[in-house]
């Protein structure tokens, strides 16, 4: 009997031990679990390697604005490139410029030329699980949102996703870093099919260092195309393997008041259009606003004078010759006389860029006028724009050298028969026009023509030097081409900068005045010689004994005033 009592102690107390075992441990699994919900990135972020092994301070480059923050921290560690993806830029829209910031001396692969520059696209980081995409958005379809014709839209329309990135690492702030490399040392801008033959090279491209700005980033990349092929081009010293300066400037779009202002075919603008399914009518369903500047009002805003809140600043690049700087900028400030009606004072403004500036040219936030040597012999006036609104955000005018000796070459080898030819033969610019239909997205949207102003004018610029020859000696018909040159200089800048502020051709415009009007010396240090000169106008030349007037127009013409008024 006392073993019997004994024996059941013994199990009592071995069952309360085990109980209390049993608890402490499920305290102790309590705690555990506790510290992971307190702490819950701990277990994802093990499945990363820590930021400073895949980044070692000693070998990573970082890359900051001013204040060590920016639009994206940017990281470089040989020769890749890697980005912090903050929850501030996750999801949100980007505008991603392209342009060649070096080129090959021939055109289209001309350095400053916008690539791309009818298709502005919006770009979006999105998360999906371990990785980061790269989205396209598709903005040009929309309808009113929480409708059924938006749900019908978001079914029948999608984004496109061009690149799916592995999360490398968490920033020690926590964000996702992920490697940009493959974004950005590719064939992104499909140049491969403006050189045919030719496919991007990894291996032998390379990245410049990137700058960071609180609401940008640039990216350089020198990239090489390489072919087995035997195409030559004269300009490089081995056509196995072409070089190109690739910009990528990614900025966050602005935050403006800004009121898009929809098209009137009565005036002649360049338009961005979205199909907008919560209108009425299928031939009525596209939105089409005008391309503009989002100038504002420095003072009062309903004040019939003021000076613009945010003015249309060029900067003329270091690259322009001296002797020309003058007709550029006199051509560039021409246009304030069409604000001054519409109510802005100095709207239009030049900075001469120098030698201490460190700016990129193709950075987002600066609208140049550069001066290229491609023997292309032509200028350019692109603008990109918000694709959502049609706000114009950047300008960047080209103009290349050839142009001014162009007239030279021609006049120094005119004949009878070729000056003959001028006065009612084609111009030879089918060469030019084929060298820009390979260009991706040419012509999809219409805010860059194909502006071929500059090759007439050479032609115009070489008849007119003969046509001086003929009718006076030589020291005074030198003394007039010049004139004629720095005339001619003034309007091709005005034309050019008539198309970065958003205006198209006119080509009704030739015949508003007589020949007496031309050619009276009735205000003739400012005339327009045609209603606007977003025309292609011919040069003004009198038969020898008749007065004189300027050659081509020296402003604006009273159309420009009205479309901007």
């Amino acid at each position: 009997m006392s073993r019997i009592r004994l024996l059941t102690t013994y199990f009592t107390c071995l069952v309360v031990i085990l109980l209390a075992t049993c608890q402490s441990v499920a305290w102790a699994d309590d705690e555990d679990s506790g510290e992971s919900a307190s702490s819950p990135s701990s277990d994802s972020d093990s499945k990363y390697p820590p930021f400073d092994k895949l980044l070692p301070e000693k070998d990573r480059k970082e890359f900051r604005d001013e204040d060590g923050g920016g639009l994206m921290k940017l990281y470089m560690k040989d020769d890749r490139l890697f980005a912090e993806i903050s929850h501030g830029i996750m999801n949100q829209d980007l505008l991603m410029l392209i342009s060649i910031s070096q080129g090959i001396g021939q055109s289209p692969l001309v350095a400053g030329m916008s690539w791309g520059f009818e298709d502005d696209g919006l770009y979006q980081f999105r998360q999906v699980g371990d990785r980061i995409q790269l989205i396209r958005r598709n903005v040009r379809f929309k309808a009113n949102a929480n409708t059924p014709e938006a749900e019908a839209v978001d079914l029948a329309y999608t984004d496109s996703v061009l690149f799916s990135l592995p999360i490398a690492t968490k920033s020690p702030s926590g964000s996702p870093i992920v490697e940009l490399t493959p974004i950005f040392k590719s064939d992104l801008p499909q140049i491969s099919q403006v050189l045919r033959g030719y496919s991007f090279s990894s291996p032998k491209s390379s990245f410049k260092d990137p700058k960071v700005y609180p609401t940008n980033v640039e990216i350089s990349v020198a990239a090489t195309y390489q072919s087995s092929s035997s195409s030559t081009f004269d300009t490089v010293p081995d056509a196995r393997g072409l070089s190109i300066g690739i910009h990528y400037s990614i900025s966050k779009l602005p935050k403006t008041s800004y009121q898009p202002r929809l098209a009137d075919d009565r005036v002649g603008y360049f338009v961005t259009a979205i199909k907008d399914f919560s209108k009425n009518g299928a031939d009525d369903r596209f939105v089409r606003y005008i391309n503009r500047w989002d100038l504002g009002k420095k003072e009062v805003p309903d004040a019939e004078m003021s000076p613009p809140e945010k003015p249309i600043i060029f900067y003329l690049e270091k690259t322009v010759p001296h002797k020309y700087r003058k007709p550029i900028t006199d051509g560039i400030k021409e246009w304030n006389r069409a604000f001054e009606k519409a109510g802005w004072i100095d709207a239009v403004r030049v900075i001469q860029q120098t030698e201490a500036d460190k700016w990129s040219p193709e950075d987002v936030r600066y609208n140049t006028f550069r001066w290229i040597t491609a023997g292309a012999g032509f200028a350019m006036g692109p603008s990109r724009v918000n694709p959502l609104t049609g706000q114009i955000l950047d300008a960047d005018i080209i103009f290349d050298a050839d142009f001014i000796e162009y007239w030279k070459d021609e006049y120094e080898t005119f004949t009878p028969e070729s000056v003959a030819a001028l006065t009612g033969g084609p111009l030879d610019i089918t060469g030019y026009q084929e060298s820009l239909r390979g260009v991706p997205h040419l012509g999809h949207r219409a805010h860059m023509c194909r502006c071929e102003f500059n090759h007439g004018m050479s032609r115009e610029l070489a008849f007119g030097a003969t046509s001086l020859l003929g009718h006076f000696d030589a020291p005074q018909a030198g003394k007039l081409t010049e004139q004629m040159i720095m005339q001619g200089l003034k309007e091709v800048t005005m034309h050019e900068v008539g198309h970065t502020l958003g205006l198209r051709h006119n080509f009704k415009s030739s015949t508003i005045y007589t020949l007496d009007q031309l050619n009276s010396k009735e205000g003739a240090e400012a005339k327009a010689l045609t209603g606007s000169v977003m025309d292609y106008a011919p040069a003004n030349i009198r038969p020898e004994g008749q007065p004189q007037g300027n050659f081509f127009s020296t402003t604006i013409g009273p159309y420009d005033m009205w479309a901007i008024e």
